[in-house]
């Protein structure tokens, strides 16, 4: 009698199961938690450096939403010159899928312009106008649709008392799993002037879902340049003439 009720209790969990799992399959949801780390090439006070952000995820295959907190203190070098290089994104999804933004400065408004090729099966260039590199400025990107995928973004930058961010949203191909989004700027940042630690946030919106991430970068003390005293300066005279006098000598016996 127990062991027959017990049989009735497995089959009916077992179908209970089976509903939620074809439940869940017919239903586009996030697939697991993000992962969010951010990286500079220098993490000196005020100097002009390049980024890498890169936002993991196990996959989403409808319209997602990225924002990044920018913290105040970070500014924008102008670009000097046509065709420099500013950054770089790439995505990547299940099966080997990848599409590419390459983001370089325009010939002949390289201060107020960038060229934006967009690169997944297809190509496409944009002009984005205006862009503002001054604190509290920015740009917009897009809308951009390539191979069947959408792209749209704003970019606030932060000032030195307000925080900027960068909003993207994305839209994989029909039948693409987005899995992971990087970004690379090159030597167009500039860290904080005063050291201290600078948190960044990520929040991803997907459908009914919304994931937060933090990651943040120490800024440290630029390195000083050493500071010779008199003695100091005096010893380092008296090593250059013995080294003057020294190839004057070799010199002379050629």
């Amino acid at each position: 009698m127990w062991k027959a009720k017990g049989k009735g209790i497995k089959a009916r969990a077992a179908l209970v199961a089976m509903v939620v799992l074809i439940a869940a399959a017919s239903v586009p949801v996030a697939m697991g938690a993000i992962t969010f780390d951010i990286t500079p090439d220098t993490s000196a006070a005020g100097a002009r450096t390049g980024y890498k952000v890169d936002v993991t995820t196990d996959g989403y295959n409808d319209t997602v939403i990225i924002s990044v907190t920018l913290p105040a203190g970070f500014s924008v070098v102008e670009p000097t010159g046509p065709w420099m290089e500013i950054a770089t994104a790439e995505l990547d999804g299940e099966g080997g899928w990848h599409a590419k933004a390459r983001f370089e400065s325009n010939k002949p408004d390289y201060r107020t312009k960038i060229n934006a090729t967009i690169a997944n099966g297809a190509t496409a260039t944009y002009i984005i106008d205006p862009v503002d590199y001054g604190p509290g400025g920015g740009a917009h990107v897009g809308p951009a649709e390539v191979g069947g995928m959408y792209l749209e973004g704003d970019l606030k930058l932060p000032t030195e008392t307000n925080v900027g961010y960068l909003n993207a949203t994305v839209k994989p191909p029909d039948g693409v799993t987005l899995t992971d989004v990087s970004l690379d700027t090159k030597p167009f940042v500039r860290n904080p002037a005063e050291p201290g630690e600078y948190p960044f946030n990520v929040t991803v919106k997907y459908g009914e879902t919304t994931e937060t991430r933090s990651d943040g970068v120490d800024i440290v003390p630029a390195a000083a340049l050493p500071v010779l005293t008199p003695i100091g300066l005096l010893a380092l005279v008296g090593i250059l003439c013995v080294v003057l006098a020294g190839a004057t000598m070799r010199r002379k016996k050629r």
